[in-house]
């Protein structure tokens, strides 16, 4: 009989990490097909995402099972997303710039992943899984798919004529990836 191993948690649980923030790390693994990165032959490379998501952690390892999971969790997370707001303060700091240099509702989402990918750990950490891949086609597909935001409207909210770059809220920097100035 496989001997069970127990993991104790870190401080990123459910509890502490946005759902939204869930939703990325989960199209991440899941719809960029990061699992690969994230699931090795004998143990995760990021325990804190495998204790996040409660995923099974035993000897000996079952890759297949860990990756069955979070195939779940994916589906489970982008149907209760539906019902998902912002916390507060950030909803009402959104609002109000939004309302003032008038950001369409694709703008307001890639301002809210760059506030996220420069404050969590987690999500930034996972983001470079893509990095070594990244060019600029890539870049904004991953994007589209990570906000699921079609990539024209993508690639437009992020063009040097946009309000998010002419006001520079946020730069894309050498890495290719967000970032708030």
């Amino acid at each position: 009989m496989a001997r069970k191993r127990k993991y104790y948690p870190s401080s990123n649980d459910e509890n502490t990490i946005d759902a939204k923030v869930q939703l990325w790390l989960l199209r991440l693994l899941i719809s960029l097909g990061c699992h690969n990165r994230f699931i090795g032959e004998e143990h995760y490379t990021d325990y804190d995402i495998a204790t996040l998501f409660h995923l099974p952690v035993s000897v000996p390892f079952d890759a297949g099972r860990a990756y069955n999971q979070l195939a779940t969790l994916h589906q489970e997370a982008e149907i209760n997303i539906t019902s998902y707001t912002l916390p507060y303060p950030l909803a009402n700091n959104i609002a109000q710039l939004a309302e003032i240099i008038e950001l369409s509702d694709v703008e307001r989402e890639l301002l809210i992943f760059t506030i996220f990918l420069q404050n969590n750990f987690l999500l930034n950490n996972a983001c470079d899984w893509l990095g070594s891949e990244l060019n600029p086609l890539r870049f904004y597909r991953n994007l589209s798919v990570l906000l699921a935001i079609p990539e024209n409207e993508v690639k437009a909210a992020l063009s040097s004529e946009a309000v998010l770059i002419q006001t520079g809220l946020i730069k894309i920097d050498r890495s290719l990836w967000l970032a708030i100035i």
